[in-house]
């Protein structure tokens, strides 16, 4: 699972090509981290596309206030479907996500 991604405007650039429309410029990050507001792609009402600022990170249903005990960015593709946080978002709130590249920090202690 990735703890930290990046995204770079020649990401959008492609996809504006892709899908032939133009969105607002993006500047490029390499640091984005769960939590963070980002830019994301998701269909308008109008049936054509839109780029709006949202959150990385899901707030459960249940959950009374944005700031929950414990983070809910990531989810496993093989259980997607099937738990509860995870099950109705799934189902019908979709959105394009674009980065260049995703990564994990690994912590190690070493003995002295």
């Amino acid at each position: 699972m990735c703890g930290r991604f990046a995204s770079t405007s020649a990401r959008f650039n492609r996809i504006e090509a892709t899908l032939g429309t133009t969105f607002p410029e993006v500047r490029s990050r390499y640091n984005i981290s769960p939590s963070q507001s980002i830019p994301v792609i998701r269909g308008s009402a109008d049936g054509g596309h839109e780029m709006v600022d949202m959150r990385w990170g899901l707030i459960p249903c249940w959950s009374t206030e944005p700031k929950i005990s414990y983070g809910t960015f990531n989810a496993r593709a093989e259980s997607l479907a099937e738990k509860p946080a995870f099950r109705a978002p799934f189902r019908s709130r979709r959105c394009l996500v674009p980065a260049s590249g995703f990564y994990e920090f690994m912590w190690t202690r070493q003995a002295w």
